[in-house]
């Protein structure tokens, strides 16, 4: 116990330095995050990649970006025609039905018509045959769709319909291809004369690394390393194997949060309760016969916290979901939400803040501790059912 708590003091004295050094350094310094549009999908991620996929960008490097995605993402550069390529961003594709319509983030056209769809998610969810609406645009040239999450999740089975993973859809990450690729841009910079393009992409960089629970570089890494095999590595690896075996996630969430801050509030009978799993999580009854509120992992291994509305009766009748979704809209449109989706099972939902939904992140957990998530929650679930019980009224 001796051992390891000297570790953990000699890591958080390495890390306190390295952090003194990157604040002094400017290196905290990020336009996207002092602008607070770190999680904007369309005016900053959209936009952002879109321009750089576009061959007649700003960027002036013509169609290298595009086609060091193509590589980086599977695609074959001799079945597109990179000269000529239009992409848009946000494209209106028709008047949204059940199987059809709705707005594609980004549609790379070439000039034969062929298409590479991205659905782009960062904390918003997925809507109700989304992917399937956007494969049902002119599937015939449609090449390539392409799912990019966070973390390469999967969409939901509400989204994609009858599709196929891997088949008719392909999931792509911020964490892997995304930041590759624009590190491979960067490269691409290095030699030429681009005093604001470079830092610009390193800046977005720094930013998908922070999205993605990677912001500690490899100088900090090596100096932990460095402090584990020093003259008294014996303790040290013996200490930190120790700490390997203890879940810390999985600790605060399931004890910490859930069977303690949240203990009594908690409707156990809707509660699923293998947390760590896709759809494990916990709900909340009020007085509502239709409607309950829930929170729930969308992913395995505590990933995507979702919270929202629920039907509390998966077989109600379409013909009444409707009506509730609606009267729903009408009260979040009056506080100008967003990153709202509604899915067949769920009236509202959408994914929570990095802080307090990322768990990869230490903040997120450490928010946990501190109660600040549980007092999050609570509000959260107080004023969803407050919304609840005004439409009840109609």
């Amino acid at each position: 116990m001796e051992n390891t708590q000297s570790l953990l003091q000699s890591i958080w004295n390495i890390k306190e330095r390295h952090d003194k050094e990157v604040e002094e350094g400017g290196r905290n310094f990020n336009i996207f995050k002092i602008l607070k549009m770190e999680s904007d999908e369309v005016k900053l991620h959209s936009a952002f990649i879109g321009e750089l996929l576009n061959p007649k960008g700003k960027h002036g490097q013509g169609d290298t970006f595009l086609k060091l995605f193509f590589e980086k993402c599977l695609i074959s550069i001799s079945d597109f025609n990179t000269e000529d390529i239009k992409v848009e961003i946000e494209k209106n594709v028709g008047r949204k039905t059940n199987y059809s319509g709705g707005r594609i983030d980004i549609l790379i056209t070439d000039t034969f018509g062929k298409y590479v769809i991205i659905e782009n998610k960062i904390y918003a969810g997925d809507q109700e045959n989304q992917l399937l609406r956007y494969y049902n645009f002119d599937k015939e040239k449609i090449y390539k769709i392409l799912y990019l999450t966070l973390y390469g999740s999967k969409p939901s089975e509400e989204s994609k319909g009858y599709l196929i993973d891997n088949v008719d859809y392909f999931c792509i990450s911020y964490k892997n291809e995304i930041l590759e690729w624009l590190k491979i841009c960067v490269e691409h910079l290095k030699d030429k004369p681009h005093p604001f393009l470079k830092p610009t992409i390193e800046q977005y960089i720094n930013l998908v690394k922070y999205l993605t629970g990677q912001s500690v570089n490899k100088e900090l890494k090596m100096n932990i390393i460095q402090q584990i095999l020093n003259e008294n590595y014996a303790n040290n690896i013996e200490a930190f194997m120790a700490l390997k075996q203890v879940d810390l996630k999985q600790y605060l969430i399931e004890e910490i949060l859930v069977k303690h801050q949240l203990n009594g509030i908690i409707d156990n009978k809707n509660t699923k309760n293998k947390l760590s799993e896709k759809y494990g999580g916990f709900y909340f009854k009020g007085k509502s016969e239709k409607l309950v509120v829930g929170f729930i992992f969308d992913e395995d291994n505590y990933k995507d916290f979702i919270y929202g509305i629920r039907f509390k009766d998966f077989n109600i009748e379409q013909t009444d979901k409707n009506i509730l979704k609606s009267f729903l809209k009408e009260e979040f449109d009056k506080c100008d939400e967003k990153n709202i989706e509604t899915t067949t099972n769920w009236a509202y939902r959408k994914k929570l803040n990095a802080e307090y939904g990322s768990f990869d992140s230490a903040q997120a957990l450490i928010n946990i501790k501190n109660g600040e998530l549980a007092n999050h929650i609570k509000s959260e679930v107080k004023r969803l059912f407050e919304i609840i019980d005004s439409i009840n009224e109609k």
